[in-house]
């Protein structure tokens, strides 16, 4: 893990800190300002903002493709678990002898925490809904009666809207949303694979990238725009490459998003393009916003860019990015 410093248009490295493993995942942050990374080494590293580690790392087990760890208000690490279930590691980085909560499907998706209880896609194509606030977790949604079920296997982050409303992607190319109840209140077929993550306006608009492939034809992508009271779709903006990076709206509305070609998309939320920017290499990580007017994006060539935009800062009081906000814990304030 890197971490760098923005001055006046230039990034300074800061720290490095190595795990022995790869890191699918993105780093997470508690209130108590300390980095979570899951790493191919089957530990959780707890690292501080000066990038020393802290305490022992806990073995947890080998991480999932998609799942990154979420932190609750005591600074307790969750972790989905490579067999099924669900892990807790204490904010000392102390981890239970045993699963929190024992199952044999795998949660390989990154969900959120609101009010004790974790919302997570699985891959028997069900969204659960785990009680933390107990010795041993307890999944809330009957899904024999239907609660959080969807049509496939879920690997998308969940997002929430006004009301609250869970978003939900999943695999059957259909947006999902559900009460905290797990009952389903729409779906929408969005004619395309979603394989980064929808991100949440203040209005309930869901902004979400595509990838659409047709026979046998070069695929294509696009950026869309979902009504947050139709709950169809308003707009879709054309790439010429997938969208498979999740998008992050600024506080002035232009949304932004990367392609499997390399392009930077910066849209207003009409639909109509603000500008466009060729980078290094295909963009498929979600995108942030920094202070000065800077929108961030990694490469696939293991660099990232970082471009002058028009946002002051990402979008307040909404799911404007990847894991909500930019303390990145997957808590739901908003």
């Amino acid at each position: 893990m890197v971490a760098f410093r923005e001055q006046q248009g230039k990034f300074q490295l800061l720290w490095t800190y190595e795990t022995g493993g790869r890191i699918p995942g993105s780093p997470v942050t508690g209130l108590d300002g300390n980095i979570r990374i899951h790493s191919g080494d089957e530990h959780l590293h707890i690292v501080s903002p000066a990038g020393e580690r802290i305490g022992n790392p806990a073995k947890v087990g080998e991480p999932l493709g998609w799942a990154t760890p979420l932190v609750d208000e005591k600074n307790a690490t969750w972790i989905c678990g490579y067999h099924g279930g669900l892990i807790r590691v204490a904010a000392d980085g102390r981890m239970d002898e045993t699963p929190f909560f024992r199952g044999r499907q795998r949660f390989d998706s990154t969900g959120l925490i609101q009010r004790g209880v974790l919302y997570v896609g699985a891959e028997n194509a069900c969204v659960y809904a785990i009680d933390l606030r107990g010795e041993r977790g307890k999944n809330l949604w009957d899904h024999l009666a239907e609660r959080g079920r969807t049509g496939w296997f879920i690997n998308s982050a969940l997002a929430v809207a006004p009301g609250p409303v869970l978003i939900v992607a999943s695999r059957d190319d259909r947006l999902y949303g559900f009460q905290l109840d797990g009952q389903q209140l729409w779906s929408l077929d969005m004619d395309g694979q979603m394989l980064g993550s929808p991100v949440v306006d203040a209005d309930g608009s869901v902004y979400v990238g595509l990838s659409l492939v047709q026979g046998r034809e070069q695929p294509r992508g696009a950026l869309v725009r979902v009504d947050g009271l139709s709950h169809r779709i308003r707009w879709r903006y054309d790439t010429a490459a997938p969208v498979e990076s999740t998008p992050v709206i600024g506080d002035d509305g232009v949304v932004y998003c990367g392609d499997n070609d390399g392009m930077v998309h910066a849209v207003d939320s009409d639909g109509r393009a603000v500008w466009t920017e060729q980078v290094a290499a295909a963009i498929r990580s979600p995108g942030t916003i920094l202070g000065q007017e800077l929108v961030v994006f990694g490469l696939e060539n293991g660099t990232f860019a970082a471009l002058r935009c028009s946002s002051r800062k990402i979008r307040p009081g909404t799911w404007s990015k990847y894991l909500g906000a930019l303390a990145q814990s997957g808590l739901v304030t908003v």
